[in-house]
């Protein structure tokens, strides 16, 4: 299994990008809604080409100071958050999706 370890995200990543075998489409930024609590998602697909698994292991951004991967789970009812500290698997050949309600960069 290989790591790849950044994606360097603009809000000019409609292009696909490459990552040893990977491609990033369709990548946006949903705006925040408020001045003060400037959180906000990004959503992307990722596909591995490759033959190998890969691991994305952390985004990067400029615009941001922290960037973290998440996924969101329900617990008794409730949404919650949990941070991929070991990142997501991308498996050889498989695309997956980064969007609301499940994996996602914060």
């Amino acid at each position: 299994m290989k790591n790849f370890c950044m994606i360097v995200f603009s809000l000019m990543a409609s292009i696909p990008s490459w990552a040893g075998g990977v491609t990033v489409h369709d990548a946006q930024i949903k705006s925040a809604k408020h001045q003060l609590n400037r959180a906000t998602g990004a959503f992307m697909t990722i596909h591995n080409h490759g033959t190998t698994d890969d691991v994305l292991l952390s985004v990067q951004t400029p615009v941001a100071k922290v960037t973290e991967i998440h996924n969101t789970v329900i617990e008794k009812g409730m949404a919650k958050m949990v941070l991929q500290k070991n990142g997501i698997v991308i498996r050889a050949g498989q695309i997956v999706k980064l969007e609301q309600g499940g994996y996602h960069v914060m």
